[in-house]
C-alpha cells in the first residue's frame, strides 16, 4: 500500500453517482486550491450532478477555484482525455478521481494516466478501498486514507448533493424530541430494557397517540435519540429525509445518519399495520432508495422489532445488502448494541488518520440588518455567519462584558487561522458582532472551530 501525498488540484467526473467524488474531496481537501469537474452532455444542466457538485464545493471549499469542463460526449474517451489535459497543468500535482462517469470516460482517465506524469489517478468502488491506477495497467491500494473522512460533512449537505436532481430537491428534516423520549433513550443507553423504557415514556406523554404523536413517529424519535446518545453529532443525523417535486413530497425515508464514511438509513416500523405494503415490496423499495440516496455506499437497516422476517425475505435482503433487525435479532442482541455495531463500527486502525475538520453549513447573509434580525429571532447565545470574504460571529454572552473582553476571546479562538477585523456592541448593549477574515486555505477549518466557540472563555 502507498501514501498519495498532498495534491493541490483535483479533477472529478460528474455522473449519476457521486459518493466516491465526495469521499475524495473529504480525503484530500486540506491542500486543494483548484477543483475541476468534467461534465458529460446532460450532466451540466441546472440542478444536474455538475451543478450540485459546484454548489457543494462552493460551500465546503470557498477558497478553491472551481471549474466545470465540457460538456464532453460520454462515449468518446478522447474528449474526456482532452478535458483532463486542459485542466491538469504542470504547475501543480493533480489528482484525478476516475470512479464517476461512464466506462468510456474511465477509458479517457486511463489514457491520461499514460500521458500526464504529474497526474495521479485514483479509483474506488462504493464500499472502498481506494486504489491508485498505474501505467501499464498496474494498481496499488492507498495507505493513509481515513474511512470516516466524510464525517466532516453534515447529513443535510450529503442528502442534498446525492439525492436531489435537476427536477427534485431533497431535504433533511429535524424535529424536537419530547423530554419523555429523551429520558427513555438515556435509560436504555444506561442499560434498561428498551421496550420497558419506551413503553413507560409513551404512557407519560399526554394526549392521544395520533399524527406526529403516534406510536410509530415517537419510536422514530426514540431511535434518533439513541443514535445521538451513541456519539453521533446533532448535524450528522436527521429524523427523516424527504424528496420534493416542488411542494409535493414524493418519497420519505426514516432516520438518516452520516457516520464512518457512509450514510445509514434506519427504516423504522414499530408494528405491522394493515395499510403496510407487503414485506417483499418494502425490501425492493428499500433497495431502490439506497441506490439513489447514498449512491450504493450507504447501509439500509430494516428495523422491525415486533416482527419476524421470514427466511425467504431475509435471503432477499442479503442479496440486496440490506440489514435486517427484527424480533429474532433482538432476542439475542440489545437494540443499543445492534445500532452501535451497525452505525459506529471501530474500523479505523490504531494510529490511523484522525477525522478532518467538520464542514459547517453557515447561514449566508448579505447585510448587517439580515444578520442581526436572524440572530435575534434565533434566540441562540451564539451564531456564526458567512458574509462573503469574512466570517461574522454574533454573540450574546448573557452577562456584562466589554468589547475588549470579547475581542480577546475571539482572537484566542481564531489563533493563527485568521485575523479579527472588528468587534462591535449592539445599540442596546446586549450582544456583539465580531468580524473575522480567515487566512487562505484555513476558512473551512476556522469555521468548524468557531462553530464550537465557548462563551465561558469571554
Amino acid at each position: 500500500m502507498q501514501f498519495l501525498g498532498t495534491p493541490t488540484g483535483l479533477i472529478v467526473f460528474a455522473g449519476e453517482y457521486l459518493w466516491p467524488q465526495l469521499d475524495a474531496i473529504a480525503q484530500w481537501s486540506d491542500d486543494l486550491e483548484e477543483v475541476c469537474i468534467v461534465a458529460a452532455h446532460g450532466d451540466e444542466e441546472s440542478g444536474g450532478s455538475a451543478d450540485r457538485l459546484v454548489a457543494f464545493l462552493a460551500e465546503f471549499l470557498p477558497a478553491a477555484r472551481l471549474r466545470v469542463l465540457g460538456p464532453v460526449h460520454d462515449d468518446v474517451p478522447a474528449e474526456s482525455l482532452a478535458a483532463i489535459k486542459s485542466a491538469a497543468t504542470a504547475d501543480r500535482v493533480w489528482l484525478l478521481e476516475a470512479s464517476g462517469g461512464t466506462r468510456l470516460m474511465f477509458a479517457g482517465a486511463l489514457l491520461a494516466c499514460e500521458h500526464l506524469p504529474h497526474l495521479r489517478v485514483i479509483f474506488r468502488d462504493a464500499p472502498g478501498p481506494w486504489y491508485e491506477l498505474l501505467t501499464a495497467g498496474g494498481t496499488r491500494e492507498l495507505e493513509g486514507t481515513n474511512p470516516a473522512a466524510a464525517d466532516r460533512f453534515t447529513v443535510e449537505s450529503l442528502i442534498d448533493v446525492t439525492w436531489s436532481d435537476d427536477e427534485r430537491n431533497a431535504r433533511a428534516v429535524q424535529a424536537d424530541v419530547e423530554p419523555e423520549i429523551l429520558n427513555a433513550a438515556k435509560e436504555t443507553l444506561e442499560g434498561s430494557d428498551w421496550r420497558t423504557a419506551f413503553e413507560a415514556a409513551m404512557e407519560r406523554i399526554p394526549g392521544p397517540k395520533i399524527g406526529m404523536q403516534s406510536e410509530g413517529r415517537l419510536f422514530e424519535r426514540y431511535v434518533l435519540s439513541l443514535v445521538h446518545g451513541l456519539g453521533v453529532q446533532a448535524d450528522d443525523a436527521a429524523l427523516s429525509a424527504v424528496l420534493f417535486d416542488g411542494l409535493k413530497a414524493l418519497q420519505e425515508v426514516d432516520v438518516v445518519v452520516n457516520s464512518n464514511g457512509r450514510l445509514h438509513i434506519i427504516d423504522c416500523k414499530l408494528r405491522r399495520s394493515v395499510e403496510a405494503l407487503p414485506i417483499g415490496v418494502q425490501i425492493r423499495e428499500a433497495f431502490t432508495t439506497r441506490r439513489h440516496l447514498g449512491d450504493g455506499a450507504d447501509q439500509y437497516i430494516l428495523l422491525r422489532p415486533n416482527e419476524v422476517i421470514a427466511e425467504e425475505f431475509r435471503s432477499l435482503c442479503r442479496a440486496y445488502d440490506i440489514r435486517v433487525v427484527d424480533q429474532q435479532v433482538l432476542e439475542t442482541e440489545g437494540l443499543v448494541e445492534v445500532l452501535k455495531r451497525l452505525i459506529r463500527p471501530r474500523n479505523t486502525p490504531v494510529g490511523g488518520p484522525t477525522p478532518g475538520p467538520r464542514a459547517v453549513r453557515l447561514p449566508i447573509v448579505s447585510s448587517t440588518m439580515d444578520l442581526r434580525s436572524d440572530f435575534v429571532q434565533s434566540r441562540d447565545p451564539f451564531r456564526i455567519y458567512d458574509h462573503g470574504h469574512v466570517l461574522v460571529l454574533a454573540i450574546s454572552p448573557g452577562r456584562h462584558v466589554t468589547v475588549d473582553e470579547v475581542w480577546d476571546a475571539v482572537e484566542r479562538a481564531v489563533a493563527d487561522k485568521g485575523t479579527v477585523l472588528d468587534v462591535s456592541r449592539s445599540s442596546v448593549g446586549k450582544s456583539f458582532t465580531a468580524t473575522v477574515r480567515p487566512h487562505t486555505k484555513q476558512r473551512g477549518i476556522l469555521a468548524a472551530e468557531l462553530a464550537e466557540f465557548d462563551l465561558s472563555t469571554i
